[in-house]
């Protein structure tokens, strides 16, 4: 058994860039068909927790951008996958 990430669409988390723009879609990549795994609950919920605090991170880079971007990492959950 293992874990990915999801968006409210149903796609799969394939990377994080922090050091992207300031679009979504540069910072959060999703795919239909490839994607992050996970092994444990215990991993991809700490994953999760790690995007939000990467986003609150680039708070000077980002500016008003943070709030979007750790709204969106706050929206996302996860789905077992075998």
């Amino acid at each position: 058994m293992s874990y990915r990430i999801i968006n409210k669409q149903g796609r799969a988390l394939t990377g994080f860039y922090s050091n992207g723009g300031f679009e979504l879609r540069d910072v959060f990549a999703f795919s239909k068909f490839s994607w992050k795994s996970f092994k444990t609950e215990k991993e991809v919920q700490e994953y999760l927790l790690y995007l939000i605090v990467e986003c609150r991170k680039q708070q000077d880079r980002w500016g008003d951008f943070t709030d979007k971007a750790e709204k969106f990492a706050r929206s996302l959950d996860y789905e077992v996958i075998d």
